[in-house]
Parts: structure tokens; sequence; C-alpha cells
């Protein structure tokens, strides 16, 4: 997403002319990306899932925010689904990045590696038979767990799962009634007495969060940021350095791509106290 656009930063300075419009064009992303990375964030309105620590009481903090839809709210997890590899040396399985990872080793020493995509088999119904169809894999879905969604499965970094040994996917279990609180963007807050039950990786929340429009202090922080690279790259070429503020960045020759990046980058840094009101936040 980008935090301005061009025609935003000529309103913000003034610029009537199309002249510069090609350069904006390339600047405003490189600027709104170099800004998210800082932030440790994607502005724009997004959905996630998060397996969160729970807090104990009342109210729970989600990472991203402002909160503007809450699908589900859960604690605790159940099982959705069995499975192991036979006919081999060795056989792992991990959750990752929204992906199921299945890695095995033959009899004869030959790796393998199977990565199934859970948005594509979106019911544990759906992602049993595919793990099923895969070579030397099999799987069982455990009773009542079949319509569960493939995306709610608990990320986990390896389970071992060479017969007779087996690997279990958990789903959410028991779900909590919430709301977003009153009092904060990123605050959730349980419906009708008790709390999130403390524990380590045992809330799981399924929400929107982010921005539908630029919050517009980021957006003339956005929209400042790229006019000073853009006049910074119509510089003589001949510089080799400036500094700005406690920051030095090389221009270059001809305004490369690389000294460009690196003036952007430069001035990002310079504001990083302003801009920090937007961080991502940390559980």
């Amino acid at each position: 997403m980008s935090l301005t656009t061009t025609a935003k930063v000529k309103a913000f300075a003034g610029i009537t002319s199309t002249e510069f419009d090609d350069q904006l064009d390339a600047i405003i992303p490189l600027v709104s990306s170099l800004i998210e990375a800082q932030l440790d964030r994607t502005i724009e309105s997004a959905t996630y899932r998060e397996w969160l620590d729970g807090s104990g009481e009342r109210y729970q903090r989600v990472t991203e925010y402002p909160v503007t839809r809450i699908f589900q709210a859960a604690y605790a997890v159940n099982s959705a689904v069995s499975l192991y590899f036979s006919g081999g040396s060795m056989a792992t399985v991990s959750v990752q990045d929204a992906t199921l990872k299945l890695f095995s080793v033959s009899s004869a020493g030959v790796e393998a590696d199977a990565d199934l995509d859970l948005a594509t088999y979106p019911t544990i119904t759906l992602l049993v038979a595919q793990i099923n169809a895969t070579g030397g894999w099999s799987a069982t879905t455990e009773t009542n767990r079949g319509s569960d969604y493939s995306l709610n499965i608990k990320p986990f970094d390896t389970q071992h799962a060479l017969s007779p040994d087996t690997a279990d996917l958990y789903t959410p279990d028991e779900a909590i009634d919430v709301r977003v609180a009153d009092r904060g963007e990123y605050l959730l807050e349980t419906i009708g007495g008790g709390g999130f039950p403390k524990g380590r990786s045992n809330v799981f929340v399924w929400y929107t969060g982010g921005y539908t429009t630029v919050p517009g202090g980021l957006e003339a922080f956005a929209n400042q940021i790229a006019l000073d690279t853009m006049y910074g790259a119509q510089r003589d070429g001949s510089l080799s350095s400036e500094k700005i503020g406690n920051y030095q960045y090389q221009v270059g020759t001809g305004g490369s791509g690389v000294a460009v990046k690196g003036m952007a980058n430069a001035l990002v840094q310079q504001r990083i106290a302003a801009i920090s009101a937007w961080r991502r936040l940390t559980i």
C-alpha cells in the first residue's frame, strides 16, 4: 500500500506542473516500503490469525490495529488431524507461514519435501485428502473436525512423524465472546464476565486490522520524504555524498537507483521517532 500518491505529494508542495510526475511515481512506492519496514507492519487493512499468550485478564492486546472486525476468538486447542509417514527412515512435519511442510527421508536415503498451501485446501477434509495423495504419507480426520478451517491450524516448528509415531495438527477449541474495547483500537475485551485464560500461545484471534485510509500524519511524513528524495535526486550528479542530520548517504553519479534508495532511507531514519506512533505493537 502506497502511503501517498503523486497527486497528494504535488498538492502538499504546491506543485502544478507534470514535470516530476514520473520521478514521484517511482519514489513513492520506495518511500512507502521503507517506512513500513521501519514500522514493522503493513499499514493497509488485512486479515490476521494470531496465537497469543493469554493475558489472564479481561483485556487482550493484538498486534495489528486498528481492529475493525473480529471473526473468531478462542482458547485451547483440539486435535484435528493425525498423520504419519511410512516406508522411510525419517519424517517431520511443521506448519509455518500458512504452509504445511512435510519432510521425509526414504529407506534409500532420498530426501523429499512437500509443501501444502493451507489456503489451497481450506478445510481439514480437503487437506487430509491431499496428505493421503502425497507419496508415503497417511492422515486421518479427528471426529467433528472435518469442516474446521485449515488456515486456523496452530503453527509449530517441527514434530516427528515416522510411523509408528504420529504428528497432530491442532485447531482452536473453546470460543470466547469478545468485542473491541472502547479504550483502545488494539484491545479486545471479553463479553459477559471472565477473561482470557493465562497461558503460552493459547489464545487464538482471527480479525481484520489496519487502515483503509492512511492516517493524515503518516501521509504528511510520506509526502515530505518523497519530496526531499525527489529534490535530492535532482542535485548535481558530481556530489559523492551528503549528510542529513546524523545520517550520511551516497549520491553517486546520475542519481542511480541505489543512491536514491539510500537517500530515501536516510530521510526515513531521520524521522523514525516521529513515525513510531504507528509502529507494529509488540505483544
